[in-house]
Formats: C-alpha cells, sequence, structure tokens
C-alpha cells in the first residue's frame, strides 16, 4: 500500500500591486508580498485521497494570482506470502 506521510497543503499567495489611497491607483511593488497559509496538515493513506483533498483545496481557495503547494513523504508496504 502506498501512503503519504507528514503532508502539508499550503496556499501560496502573490501580491504585486496595492491601491494607494491618496494617488487613487494601483503601485506596483518592488518585491511582491508571498504569504502562504497552511490549509491541511497530516496523512493521507492512497493517492485518491490526497488527489481529492488537493483539488478540494484547489477549487476551493484559490484566486488567480494564488497556487498550491503540496509536500510529503511517501512510502510503500509490500506484502510478503
Amino acid at each position: 500500500m502506498l501512503t503519504f506521510r507528514n503532508a502539508k497543503i499550503i496556499q501560496v499567495s502573490e501580491e504585486t500591486r496595492t491601491y494607494n489611497k491618496k494617488k487613487e491607483k494601483f503601485i506596483n511593488l518592488n518585491k511582491p508580498k508571498i504569504s502562504r497559509k497552511v490549509l491541511y496538515e497530516g496523512d493521507f493513506y492512497d493517492l485518491g485521497e490526497l488527489y481529492e483533498s488537493v483539488k478540494f483545496f484547489t477549487e476551493k481557495n484559490l484566486s488567480f494570482n494564488d497556487k498550491i503547494e503540496v509536500q510529503f513523504n511517501s512510502s510503500i508496504e509490500l506484502w510478503k506470502n
């Protein structure tokens, strides 16, 4: 059985522009603001479960600038007869 331990699904948001109230217009930032938010932390016990979670968080949380990052450790159990 293929398992995915210590999995993290992280939302990465990158902001390249900000609104200036005094000038009443958007201004480009010199360095983009990158924020990370952990959406899930745990284990998955098969590929289908991992796929469903990634699909769910992608559909639920993303705007046009956001990305999903997935980190995990994988192992396989082999059955011997």
